[in-house]
């Protein structure tokens, strides 16, 4: 009876972890087949041509790939390769931005059964969305007008040419991308074509992701809230730039904001951190995930990749001031994701209505109607 009072914590936590693994692989294999569309992405982004237009496709592609990661790796690309005109790639960073938080968004909707978990849910995912689409709001005039940015990621493309890097391998793909990659030739293999892999393997991913975050939040709630909750409090309560810094380093080693910030949704969702907690990790990851293209561009060596890959960091840590260094202007994304978490508590449907609308319809309606007074 003792030893097992003594093995129950060790229980409790192998079942939290098994049930973080499902969860990141559950991310892994709807990213897989979101990236079935990749050549889709890649079209769109080079039809681009009108800043606002620009912006519109970096959402839409982003919704499309789910990584903001991969849409911007695209864009070094085809700067380097001259497809894309370096001075358009900026408003394409920006929509990449607001593109890469429907993956967390996706992901709080896994609550929608209990009113308070989905309350919680939503504000930790919708932060995000609000910081993004303000800091463009503000930054994308400011750029037309001034072209900053572009000067910015020049210079610092000049002063970091010819210097050496290499890659960082993700810790989480090697843990559960091979699973993926199994599931993915398992499809082909059943004779599926790769679109139909592809579908397949996002609504896969998506049950695999309820499934996990149901039991996550469970095994958190009933056994480790507490000890979680008593940890978070003395890493991230001592300063929020703490919690910026941890943002930007465990997205820089795991090479994806997504799953930094959904994880951090169902930690919301059982009440273990607070939205105060959550803001400054969001806004670390979001200038985490600016290494990847970074290294890639420099290891390259192609000027015009690393002036692309360098609007990412200029962008991100211009939002960053403003938004979060600015004492009142910080409060601004935590109150508008606290009234949308209140309307979507009460009118759950909400959540998927603007998702679907602001994240693909919104974006597909203005580049259609673009492309068709263009043609006219």
């Amino acid at each position: 009876m003792e030893e097992q009072r003594r093995l129950r914590p060790l229980l409790m936590w192998l079942r939290a972890i098994f049930y973080l693994y499902l969860f990141l692989l559950a991310i892994k294999i709807m990213g897989g087949g979101f990236k079935g569309f990749k050549p889709l992405a890649e079209e769109l982004i080079k039809t681009s041509a009108h800043p606002l237009v620009g912006l519109f496709i970096g959402i839409l592609a982003t919704s499309i790939v789910q990584s903001s990661s991969c849409v911007t790796s695209i864009v070094v690309a085809l700067c380097a390769a001259g497809s894309l005109r370096i001075e358009n790639a900026v408003y394409i960073i920006m929509g990449a931005n607001i593109g890469t938080t429907v993956t967390n968004t996706l992901v709080s909707s896994g609550y929608f059964r209990i009113r308070s978990e989905f309350r919680n849910a939503a504000a930790a995912s919708t932060v995000h969305d609000f910081f993004n689409i303000m800091t463009v709001a503000i930054l994308l005039p400011f750029e037309y007008f001034t072209g900053y940015f572009h000067k910015l990621a020049k210079a610092l493309a000049e002063l970091f040419h010819g210097v050496t890097a290499s890659t960082i391998v993700s810790p989480v793909k090697l843990m559960v991308g091979p699973v993926e990659h199994a599931v993915k030739e398992g499809l082909l293999w059943w004779g599926a074509s790769k679109t139909v892999a592809s579908i397949v393997m996002i609504f896969f991913g998506l049950f695999l992701l309820f499934f996990a975050l149901i039991y996550l939040t469970k095994t958190l709630r009933a056994h480790l809230i507490e000890k979680v909750s008593r940890f978070m409090d003395r890493v991230l309560g001592r300063s929020g730039y703490l919690g910026l810094l941890a943002g930007f380093v465990v997205t820089a080693v795991i090479q994806s904001s997504s799953v930094t910030t959904s994880l951090l949704v169902p930690l919301a969702a059982s009440g273990i951190v607070t939205l105060e907690q959550i803001y400054p990790i969001t806004l670390g990851a979001n200038i985490g995930t600016t290494v990847t293209a970074v290294m890639a561009s420099i290891a390259a060596g192609v000027p015009a990749g690393m002036i692309a890959a360098f609007h990412h960091v200029t962008f991100n840590l211009t939002g960053t001031l403003i938004f979060y260094v600015i004492p009142c202007t910080r409060r601004l994304p935590l109150f508008l994701a606290r009234k949308m978490s209140g309307v979507v508590a009460k009118h759950r449907w909400v959540l998927f209505v603007y998702i679907v609308v602001a994240f693909y319809g919104v974006t597909s309606l203005v580049i259609l109607l673009y492309r068709l007074l263009g043609e006219q």
